[in-house]
């Protein structure tokens, strides 16, 4: 099987679960299946993301969505982080997608450092940090990380930063680990 039509046949499972999820989403009663879907749906769009940086828009749009260039214009931000699936079981993989939108850069910006930390009840877990260069444009960043199998459940947190001379950005996405 090509991986398009990998990914074409998860999104099509992926948009069948939705289209049940919204016509359970009014009974009671299917509330443990409703959730089920769910967390299938969310495995699913998961495994069918590459991990890496992908392009989502060129620079020049990015530069009239954001107003680049105008004083007291931010030169990037997170559009979003977020987690997949947000119930994992302990043993399993999430996905951890940041979307980042960058101005077109000036040439002599350094590179920053993005830190990843995972942390529960307020206590960091893990750290882990890489030199990171902004690139004009969208950018989604996929990274797949191991839940330990001895994971205790509960509520996790993912934080995530970016810093460099003059910037600095970060943002936050919880999840929780199912026994």
């Amino acid at each position: 099987m090509t991986p398009s039509l990998s990914i074409a046949r998860s999104a099509t499972a992926a948009s069948a679960l939705t289209a049940l999820t919204v016509l359970l989403a009014g009974c009671q009663s299917a509330a443990p299946l409703l959730r089920k879907a769910e967390d299938y749906t969310q495995i699913v769009v998961s495994k069918a993301r590459l991990r890496g940086e992908t392009n989502l828009a060129d620079g020049s749009r990015v530069a009239r969505e954001l107003g680049c260039g105008a004083q007291g214009t931010a030169t990037a931000k997170f559009e979003s982080s977020s987690v997949l699936p947000e119930r994992p079981r302990a043993g399993r993989e999430i996905n951890h997608r940041l979307v980042i939108a960058s101005c077109p850069l000036s040439g002599d910006d350094p590179p920053g450092t993005l830190t990843r930390r995972f942390t529960r009840e307020g206590r960091t877990l893990f750290e882990d940090s890489a030199p990171y260069t902004l690139k004009p444009g969208r950018w989604s960043l996929d990274v797949f990380v191991g839940i330990p199998p001895q994971a205790p459940p509960g509520p996790y947190r993912l934080e995530v930063k970016f810093a460099r001379r003059g910037l600095h950005l970060e943002s936050a996405s919880d999840f929780v680990v199912q026994p």
